[in-house]
């Protein structure tokens, strides 16, 4: 009886896991997984069209003080205005980030009410770019 029961919970649980989301879901990226994402994107030697690009959110002035190798910069004010600016990523898996977190949660909150991304994740990484820096991660100018 009880090899019954936790063999329902698990095909219970598998089926759960499986079930396709109805809309995005926002999963926070620490400093060493997006690291190791940027790796394989070199080392496959992935084109502009790869399964991963990352946003920074923040102004262009910002943008230009440092920002996640291969980042392109699309400040959020865009984005909330105007959702199609990133129609050339839709097909992607996006990581998001800003400064503190503020302006990155904005823009995954809009993609996900507006169901933006046709289920695919949407990825905000951890402590934004001042956690970036402050886990000593490189930054391109």
């Amino acid at each position: 009886m009880k090899l019954k029961i936790f063999a329902t919970f698990i095909a219970f649980t598998f089926y759960l896991v499986a079930m396709p989301a109805a809309h995005a879901e926002v999963i926070d990226l620490n400093h060493a997984e997006l690291n190791e994402k940027l790796n394989e994107k070199l080392s496959e030697k992935l084109t502009t069209n790869s399964e991963l690009v990352i946003i920074d959110v923040r102004s262009a002035q910002e943008f230009a003080t440092g920002h996640v190798p291969g980042a392109v910069n699309i400040p959020h004010d865009s984005i909330l205005r105007d959702l199609s600016v990133l129609d050339n990523y839709r097909d992607q898996d996006m990581v998001f980030y800003c400064r503190s977190g503020k302006r990155a949660a904005s823009v995954t909150d809009a993609l996900e009410s507006g169901n933006y991304t046709s289920g695919r994740p949407l990825y905000h990484l951890d402590g934004d770019i001042l956690g970036w820096i402050s886990a000593d991660q490189p930054l391109q100018k």
